[in-house]
């Protein structure tokens, strides 16, 4: 958020213009405890100072104090209540607080003072997007980032936040161009770097996504969401090794998530290491029991480890609560027939069948398997289909697989 500096006047006194400058620039350095120290110092000298408080409470929202933030900025607009900066700096806080009416107040507030301060419109623009729903459509978000955009051209945030909008929204092309310009403008912000990769997922260029993902790592977004997208994207590329280093990386970030054991043990899966695989898959539901995506892949365990009454009973559980989710009937069928009940599996394929569209592609080998079986009292080879394709959808934005109890 742009704010302003000091602005000593000649009725500061050279000690107080000594510790605001200093303090200042120990702000934009980043060394907010300095910062806090300098500005302190002058509120020791002159409690009258509005200055010395407003830059000491946008210290302390950068030390990460913001109840102490929110007493300093109160206390600057007290005593002179005409600096935009300051109204401005404390909605920030309020938005974040979720206190958005308020917020909006100090806005408006801040504008009647200067209406030529883009921050303004960009936080505004935030708090239609919160009011009016995250992923709704939001024209008046929009018109805030577009005056944004205006008063602050070579500002990194006003892109992404807009590039963001677009996002959520489908409209990918203003997307990645505000993406763009937003890394060009400043290539470490990690955020935008992850929001990009999803593009990149979402849209099927995985190797930009690993890219980008890795980008979004190396510039200080480390949360176990993002390490769960790409290590699917891993996965989606064949590098089960790579997912599997990622996912225990998000494991050890995030041990008590279902989600990081759900795709460990998928990885675990796709290295051939089955075993402990079932292993992650059980641990992911001591976390989240009655969990029927978990139990899907347990299921597919479980057929790998000929475990066919546990199989069919995980198979049977997700079926139940996804019913037209008709693919699963492949997996169920194919326990059923390793286990030798033939009618129970050709019962499960004519379901297969009945549910699937005349274009299925599968369609022709499910028809030959039931032949097979009809005519078939005997051991004969599993009827597993040949499906193509990536056994990996990217999971947009959360990399996780929804509780279905």
């Amino acid at each position: 958020m742009p704010l302003d500096g000091p602005t000593p006047t000649a009725t500061y006194t050279d000690v107080i213009v000594l510790y605001l400058e200093a303090g200042w620039g120990n702000y934009e350095e980043g060394d907010y405890v300095a910062a806090l120290n300098d500005f302190s110092y002058a509120v020791v000298v002159d409690k009258q100072c509005s200055e010395c408080y407003y830059l000491r409470g946008l210290s302390f929202i950068g030390y990460g104090d913001i109840e102490s933030a929110l007493d300093d900025l109160n206390e600057s607009i007290r005593l002179y209540p005409y600096r935009p900066g300051s109204y401005l700096a404390r909605a920030q806080i309020l938005f974040e607080e979720g206190e958005f009416d308020a917020a909006l107040s100090d806005l408006a507030q801040a504008e009647t003072l200067d209406v030529n301060i883009g921050g303004i419109y960009l936080l505004r623009g935030r708090l239609y997007e919160a009011i009016d729903g995250v992923g709704n459509p939001s024209p008046r978000a929009l018109e805030e980032y577009h005056k944004a955009a205006l008063l602050m051209p070579d500002n990194a945030e006003v892109y992404h936040y807009r590039g963001a909008y677009h996002f959520a929204q489908g409209n990918f092309d203003f997307a990645l161009t505000d993406m763009n310009i937003a890394l060009t403008i400043d290539p470490q912000r990690g955020d935008t770097y992850a929001l990009r990769a999803r593009y990149h997922a979402l849209t099927g260029a995985y190797e930009l996504a690993a890219e980008d993902y890795q980008a979004a790592i190396e510039n200080g977004v480390t949360d176990t969401g993002l390490l769960l997208e790409l290590g699917q994207v891993y996965l989606i590329r064949d590098e089960a090794e790579k997912a599997l280093e990622v996912f225990e990386q998000a494991v050890e970030q995030s041990p008590d998530q279902y989600q990081t054991h759900y795709w460990k043990s998928a990885a675990l899966l796709e290295t051939d290491q089955v075993y402990f695989a079932l292993v992650e898959a059980n641990t992911a539901l001591d976390y989240s029991p009655g969990n029927v995506r978990v139990r899907l892949l347990r299921a597919t365990l479980y057929l790998n480890l000929q475990r066919y009454d546990d199989a069919i009973a995980d198979y049977e559980a997700y079926r139940e609560v996804n019913p037209d989710e008709y693919r699963v009937l492949l997996g169920l069928a194919e326990a059923k027939y390793r286990k030798g009940d033939l009618n129970g599996a050709e019962e499960v394929l004519y379901a297969y069948l009945d549910a699937s569209p005349e274009n299925d592609p599968y369609r022709p080998q499910i028809e030959a398997m039931v032949e097979l079986i009809a005519r078939s009292g005997e051991d004969q080879p599993t009827p597993t289909p040949n499906v193509e394709g990536a056994p990996y959808e990217f999971d947009a934005g959360v990399g996780t697989p929804e509780a279905e109890e």
